[in-house]
């Protein structure tokens, strides 16, 4: 149960405001804010997560981690996000937060909706990889690497193929009882730069901006997709340069664990919070599924893509997984 004060801010605050409700990573999100192309839940829904302006502290007295921008106190993380505002986040069920004065509605929704949902997350305990998904015959097929590696690229890129996009951003990835690694999506549409838009020549598709300051787009979302899908394969994203060789290679049981801790969502706060172990257990479940856990050089070139899906479609073959969409 969350300390006494801490959720009830949030909580509390929505029941006088309206609310919007939303499904993302297996749970139920109230927002007082709407988070644009994210997956409505039914409006009967019983909240897990709580998002309101509330009053947030300029500081944590009592803090035990913390840095320029952000605190800890074993209970709460306050971050500070210059001219966006500041941001609350309670024992990973609530974020309250305080509006810069100079921030819209939609920088606020980006970063509730984004980032600092992705450290509630965390802070809930959950294996949460910085990744995008497509759905390959009923599997979920994650690509994964580091900001501006080309994931919601290649997905947006499969999904032109005829491939069904799971998630944009975050996967949260739990273990059911028999052992077997699962997916959730986090229910956001898929969020392009505008060259990518138009390189995939997706321009019909293209939404409202993500904030008025970027040329970064929500694109029009599809039907809502599963929950949550049986895990299918993991990609870590690389360019082709050396000493990588361009093509897939598959990662060992250490390796795998090596490169699924760094990339979690935020690993210095995954550290902090003394998760290593849960992210080792994530990746001896993947191993047992057959170790499908890989790493993709490919050119960045988005003139590649065509033929860097070609080997994805070869590979999924190879291993068992449905080629087709």
């Amino acid at each position: 149960m969350p300390p006494c004060g801490i959720a009830m801010s949030a909580e509390a605050a929505l029941i006088e405001r309206p609310r919007h409700l939303y499904l993302t990573g297996g749970l139920i999100l109230a927002s007082d804010v709407p988070l644009a192309g994210h997956t409505p839940a039914p409006p009967d829904a019983v909240p897990d997560i709580f998002i309101a302006q509330g009053p947030v502290p300029d500081q944590l007295d009592g803090a035990t981690l913390g840095g320029p921008t952000w605190y800890y106190d074993n209970q709460r993380i306050l971050l500070l996000v210059p001219t966006i505002g500041r941001f609350l986040i309670g024992a990973g069920t609530t974020i309250d937060y305080a509006a810069d004065p100079a921030a819209t509605p939609a920088d606020i929704a980006a970063f509730v909706g984004g980032s600092i949902l992705g450290i509630l997350l965390q802070q809930r305990g959950i294996v949460l990889l910085h990744a995008s998904a497509i759905d390959v015959g009923g599997q979920a097929v994650l690509f994964s690497g580091v900001s501006g590696a080309g994931k919601s690229t290649l997905a947006a890129a499969l999904g032109q193929r005829g491939y069904r996009q799971f998630a944009d951003d975050q996967c949260v990835l739990s273990i059911d009882q028999a052992g077997r690694p699962w997916i959730a999506s986090d229910g956001a549409a898929p969020r392009l730069w505008a060259d990518t838009i138009d390189a995939l020549a997706l321009g019909e598709k293209r939404g409202i901006a993500l904030r008025p300051t970027i040329e970064k787009y929500h694109l029009t979302p599809s039907p809502a997709p599963q929950a949550s899908l049986p895990f299918g394969a993991i990609y870590f994203l690389l360019e082709d340069r050396p000493p990588h060789v361009a093509g897939i290679s598959q990662l060992s049981l250490p390796n795998t664990a090596k490169t699924l801790f760094a990339e979690a969502y935020r690993p210095q706060l995954a550290i902090a919070l003394d998760q290593r172990m849960a992210y080792f257990r994530a990746s001896t479940a993947i191993a047992q599924t057959g170790r499908r856990a890989y790493r993709l050089a490919r050119p960045r070139q988005f003139d590649a893509l065509p033929e860097v899906i070609d080997w994805l479609e070869a590979h999924w073959r190879d291993i068992g997984l449905t080629s087709g969409p």
